[in-house]
């Protein structure tokens, strides 16, 4: 191996330890992913690139390469998708919400009646459903709003 090549990889090793170190804690995991990822790929590109195995493995690295920057294809190898799959976890909606949240988020004022919120509940979620531009979150937090008055009216 060239000492060109040593030093290179040298300065990348370094570069990547201080990046390590510079991530809160909270993402020590993922970050050692991802260096560990980086490693297997520089280690295949540069044995394909002097010779040491054959091109079928720059190949391999070229697809670990799209794999994990194209989420979508992942698809199709279940076994590379579990691999690497994000761990995320959903956000908890362990809160409830008080029935002036609701009155706020459905604009209404007190007293309302129970035709009052259905009709106020329409009217927002003919503008913010999902299938109509909105987004899942609000109209999850508009139905939240209609279902904490209607519990209340009840």
């Amino acid at each position: 191996m060239s000492p060109f090549l040593l030093i290179v990889l040298g300065a990348l090793v370094i570069a990547g330890f201080l990046w390590f170190n510079s991530q809160p804690a909270a993402r020590k995991g993922a970050a050692a992913f991802k260096l560990i990822f980086l490693a297997v790929v520089v280690t295949l590109v540069v044995l394909t690139v002097s010779g040491r195995i054959h091109w079928l493995g720059g190949a391999f690295a070229a697809l670990l390469i799209l794999f994990k920057k194209y989420g979508f294809l992942m698809r199709f190898v279940p076994v590379l998708n579990r691999l690497f799959k994000a761990r995320k976890s959903p956000p908890s909606n362990t809160t409830e919400m008080s029935r002036t949240q609701a009155l706020d988020i459905l604009g209404l004022k007190e007293p309302c009646s129970r035709d009052d919120i259905i009709q106020a509940h329409r009217k927002l979620m003919q503008r913010l459903h999902p299938d109509q531009g909105g987004n899942t979150y609000l109209a999850a937090q508009l139905n939240a709003a209609r279902d904490c008055l209607l519990e209340d009216q009840s």
